[in-house]
């Protein structure tokens, strides 16, 4: 199959561009011919295409949708006859990718990744926005069954369940905690650093918990903020990180929380999984489908710093707990979320559209 698919993409950060590369790789690794359709970035990949468009974010999504629409039907006019397009995240990419498939007369599919459904869908134009992308795709796929849920809320018909797939996180040799000399119970926040990853009701109960050290990985908004504020914990007990990979940070952590406020599924959660450790993490969306309180890691309320270090002592005091909850997030990851389990649902409805 000749694949089109819309969206983030590394350079770019976040839980949709790691998605979709781990996508990309996996569906050419099976034959199939992958052309990827981005916001503006530096990629170096084979059949990237990144589309320029302003910095200012309120240009940004009308510029995407009216740059890359013709880039998309001459692509597919000059070389590529695409069989099907596929966006990922519902405004603009799916409906820069349904108005495209509509010209072209092929199926396409739009997956919902979270805040377009969970944040965008609360403003009356967002909503309208929302729908009409359903509207446009052929079949919308939600991460989470919580997602699918609001999917149909909002109006979408032809809903599948996929759920993320990641593979084991790249680990170099690496130690942060050595190289900082981080002594003691350690966890570890990989991710944006945005309001809705909820980190500062995290810093807060890190804050009032005695032994406790956290290393960040990430960068946004908020890293002015975290600066400032906890300015009297920075290189003490709270360490921000850069030039690490990711796995190395989590790899190297005792336990890995995720405090978001709005979190459709949490890919770094598997990440975490599949390195064997145990994980914190708010119970909202899709992540009590992933973390199974008391099993694989401790669930806590979001917003609330006393559940938090409440969470947060749990582990600290019990080694053999975060033993066996990291084996059992092990197995779990193994079983419903490697990238194969992914890609052969993802080509079951690819094939489905198709065929059909």
């Amino acid at each position: 199959m000749k694949i089109c698919l819309i969206g983030k993409y590394p350079p770019e950060r976040g839980g949709i561009s790691t998605h979709l590369r781990i996508l990309k790789r996996g569906l050419e690794e099976r034959g199939h011919e992958v052309t990827v359709v981005t916001y503006a970035g530096n990629s170096k990949e084979k059949n990237v295409i990144s589309v320029p468009i302003p910095k200012y974010p309120f240009a940004r999504g009308l510029s995407f949708t009216f740059s890359s629409i013709p880039l998309i039907l001459k692509k597919h006019i000059d070389t590529e006859k695409f069989d099907l397009i596929h966006s990922h995240y519902l405004v603009p990419p799916g409906i820069v990718g349904g108005l495209s498939s509509k010209v072209l007369r092929v199926p396409s599919i739009v997956t919902a990744h979270g805040s377009d459904v969970y944040i965008l869908s609360k403003s009356k134009a967002g909503r309208s926005m929302v729908r009409l992308s359903f509207e446009l795709n052929d079949v919308a796929i939600g991460v989470s069954s919580n997602l699918v849920r609001e999917m149909f809320k909002l109006g979408a018909r032809n809903v599948k369940l996929i759920r993320h797939g990641v593979p084991k996180p790249e680990i170099s040799d690496k130690r942060p905690r050595e190289d900082l000399g981080i002594e003691g119970f350690t966890l570890s926040f990989v991710g944006n650093l945005v309001p809705q990853k909820g980190i500062k009701y995290l810093l807060e109960a890190i804050e009032s918990t005695d032994g406790v050290n956290l290393m960040i990985l990430g960068d946004g908004p908020e890293k002015r903020r975290i600066l400032t504020k906890w300015r009297d914990l920075i290189g003490e007990r709270v360490f921000i990180l850069r030039d690490y990979l990711p796995g190395d940070v989590i790899d190297d952590s005792d336990a890995l929380v995720l405090p978001s406020i709005s979190e459709s599924f949490g890919l770094v959660l598997l990440e975490a999984m599949s390195l064997s450790k145990p994980v914190l993490a708010s119970k909202v969306g899709g992540i009590p489908e992933i973390v199974i309180d008391g099993v694989n890691g401790i669930l806590f309320r979001p917003r609330d710093v006393h559940s938090i270090r409440k969470a947060i002592n749990t582990l600290k005091m019990d080694e053999n707990l975060r033993k066996r909850m990291g084996r059992e997030g092990e197995k779990i990851w193994r079983s419903k979320y490697t990238p194969e389990e992914m890609l052969n649902n993802v080509l079951e409805v690819y094939l489905g559209l198709i065929e059909g």
